[in-house]
């Protein structure tokens, strides 16, 4: 019967923590569509946080970041490069290669939203102490996938 109770607690946190990520998760694809004035996917901001922490990435290698073929990721970049968000250039050691960097916008967008992030986090967790914080977090990592 203990067990049962258990099992039915965990199941309403993991109810409520899933409830509660798909609303920060709405919530932030409406500050992403603010910002950029325009639908901007969040697998298009990843890749632009992708090649934003690197400044190099080839198209093999989104592809294998994005888990698709490297005509699906040519395509998802070609999208970025025509919003001016990205930048397309052969590389200089090999004319095959493609290097891809964020333009401007692409960089001054992605400063924005993660800024945004930033402030809606304080927002949302602002009234959590840190103490809080890191006993949840600590939680969450001991706890284990089955295998």
């Amino acid at each position: 019967m203990a067990a049962t109770s258990r099992v039915r607690q965990i199941q309403d946190v993991l109810g409520s923590v899933h409830i509660f990520a798909s609303g920060i998760h709405d919530f932030m694809q409406q500050r992403l569509l603010a910002i950029t004035g325009e639908q901007l996917s969040f697998s298009q901001l990843k890749l632009l946080k992708l090649i934003a922490q690197t400044d190099a990435y080839n198209i093999s290698q989104v592809a294998a970041f994005m888990g698709v073929s490297n005509a699906a990721a040519s395509k998802a970049v070609d999208r970025l490069v025509r919003r001016d968000l990205l930048r397309r250039r052969e590389s200089e050691g090999d004319r095959r290669a493609v290097e891809l960097s964020l333009t401007e916008i692409g960089q001054g967008l992605l400063e924005e939203y993660e800024r945004v992030t930033a402030l809606t986090l304080e927002d949302v967790f602002g009234g959590v102490d840190r103490k809080s914080t890191r006993l949840n977090s600590s939680h969450m990592s001991e706890s284990r996938m089955p295998s």
